[in-house]
């Protein structure tokens, strides 16, 4: 693409041509678009998905606005959705995020970067535990579903900007369905065999 573009020819902006073009409706509508398509619904085991109307959620895991943002938009939607922000969570916040699913209908529980960060798989893992309907759903790269092969729904964003999480939260509701494939080939966590191939993506629900 950057060679069709000629950007290794000529890879320099200006500072006219960012004011002109970053920001405007068009780029904007062109960013929703984009985030609209990606959405992947890589496993859908349990049909937690879509969420149903009038069911109480909970939004926790990784990203402090990236869990306000999806809450915000999911409260829009008409569900009465609870949001526990965690991080890279300790044992007292696992805990909490485990009682707190236990009290909702669904969990949604966003991670980001997680094959790196054991705090983040401890609280999945918890959370999946608890045999309430729980969604994962990684806001980063695709490779931290390696980790969690046992999560029965699973879906992907690829990016935790407002449109994206918008674009989730349509998703997660069934206001539009995801189309999005994976863009690579994930690993199992060892590394010893494939766990979802290039081009996976359930269409619909």
């Amino acid at each position: 693409m950057k060679m069709r573009l000629g950007l290794f020819a000529n890879p320099f902006t200006s500072a006219a041509n960012v004011t002109a073009n970053v920001g405007t409706p068009a780029h904007l509508a062109t960013m929703g678009d984009v985030a609209r398509h990606s959405i992947t619904l890589a496993r859908n085991a349990n049909h937690a998905l879509p969420i149903a109307s009038g069911a109480h959620v909970l939004v926790t895991g990784w990203g402090f606005g990236t869990t306000q943002t999806l809450t915000n938009d999911l409260a829009a939607t008409g569900r009465t959705v609870q949001r526990l922000w965690t991080g890279s969570p300790d044992q007292t916040a696992i805990d909490a995020a485990v009682a707190a699913a236990q009290a909702n209908d669904v969990t949604v529980v966003t991670t980001g970067n997680a094959w790196a960060d054991p705090t983040q798989q401890n609280l999945v893992h918890a959370l999946l535990a608890t045999g309430k309907p729980v969604v994962v759903a990684s806001v980063e790269g695709p490779y931290d579903v390696s980790f969690f092969a046992d999560a029965p729904t699973y879906v992907l964003s690829y990016d935790y900007q407002a449109v994206s999480m918008q674009a989730l939260a349509n998703a997660l509701v069934g206001a539009a369905r995801p189309t999005g494939h994976l863009p690579v080939t994930v690993p199992t966590a060892d590394g010893t065999g494939t766990l979802f191939r290039y081009g996976t993506g359930i269409i619909g629900y």
